[in-house]
């Protein structure tokens, strides 16, 4: 308030605190990253001193490595996933081709068998009829 005091603002009260949580929820929503980026280190914004040694260092790049593998095998395994998916549908319209061409087929025999057998014996029915009669 000391500092904005030096600025003219109307209700800086109100102001201050609207300012205030609109930083806190940027700093929440960057999960604690400093929100302006400092060009040289201070020793007042380190964070505590914290110096890693090099095998935490190996150790943090192979963890981000293997997340990294981890990403693209996820990507990777998606894009196949939907190659398969595709693939399958081809397969299933290819299937539904197959079936419809077999059924016209298999009307085409019925109708030649049936123009054939008219052909071939044209009094068969009549005379069907007439012997089941002579045997009841």
């Amino acid at each position: 308030m000391q500092y904005i005091g030096k600025i003219t603002v109307r209700k800086k009260s109100e102001f201050v605190q609207m300012m205030c949580r609109y930083w806190s929820l940027k700093r929440e929503a960057r999960r604690g990253a400093p929100l302006l980026k400092r060009l040289h280190l201070e020793p007042w914004t380190s964070a505590g001193g914290k110096v890693q040694t090099e095998e935490q260092m190996v150790m943090q790049l192979e963890v981000q490595s293997f997340a990294t593998l981890l990403w693209l095998i996820s990507i990777l395994s998606l894009q196949l996933l939907e190659k398969l998916r595709d693939d399958l549908v081809h397969v299933r319209e290819l299937a539904d081709l197959c079936r419809k061409r077999e059924t016209r087929k298999m009307r085409g025999f019925e109708v030649i068998g049936q123009v054939l057998h008219q052909a071939l014996f044209p009094h068969d029915g009549p005379l069907r009829l007439a012997f089941e009669k002579i045997i009841a």
